[in-house]
């Protein structure tokens, strides 16, 4: 692409979304919430890494922040030189990062509970959503198919995929470097805080 028709992609972006490393200026990723990440067994949106413990939270910062090879299969986006790892955060510093990001508290809603509530809350149980999104997380913490996408029956990840797809936009888990054909199955916690649901 000529630098000008970059240029405008970057200046298109939306709020609530951002370009970043594996991601394409032409399918923007949106930006997660860290609160309750705690209790998250997958990390981005498309599950590209796995949270058992703080210790894989602090790789995953030093891995998009410094690490990662920007490699596309074939294609090198860096040459050998820009390949160096520069600079690496202390193991302290990414420990208190990562202690901060389990810390986060939702703030209070605002909205009160009244018959629009007990209308959506009748909906909810009716459509089955509970399914997916338990309480008290509101996830099950497992992973849908981006529409068009069917894991191999040996993926290493075959516990945790749901065989449904609930129409979320493709375009992330399929046509990026973050592509794994799948979704993490968000938590509804705070929802009334976040916009771009992305299905």
């Amino acid at each position: 692409m000529p630098d000008a028709a970059i240029a405008g992609l970057f200046e298109a972006e939306i709020a609530g979304v951002s370009d970043r490393p594996n991601g394409s200026p032409f399918y923007m990723t949106k930006v997660p919430d860290l609160i309750g990440f705690r209790d998250r067994t997958y990390i981005d949106h498309s599950a590209t890494h796995q949270h058992r413990n703080i210790g894989d939270l602090m790789r995953y910062a030093a891995l998009v922040e410094y690490s990662d090879s920007m490699d596309f299969g074939s294609h090198r986006m860096l040459t050998d030189v820009q390949r160096k790892v520069r600079v690496r955060w202390p193991d302290e510093l990414l420990f208190a990062l990562a202690q901060y990001i389990y810390s986060l508290q939702p703030p209070p809603n605002p909205n009160p509970f009244g018959q629009l509530s007990e209308r959506g809350k009748a909906v909810f149980a009716k459509a089955g959503c509970s399914g997916c999104h338990t309480p008290p997380l509101y996830t099950n913490n497992k992973l849908t198919l981006a529409a068009g996408y069917l894991p191999p029956a040996d993926h290493p990840l075959h516990p945790d995929i749901m065989p449904v797809s609930v129409g979320t936009d493709p375009a992330l888990a399929l046509k990026t470097r973050k592509g794994t054909g799948l979704y993490k199955i968000p938590s509804l916690k705070g929802v009334w805080y976040r916009g771009l649901y992305g299905h």
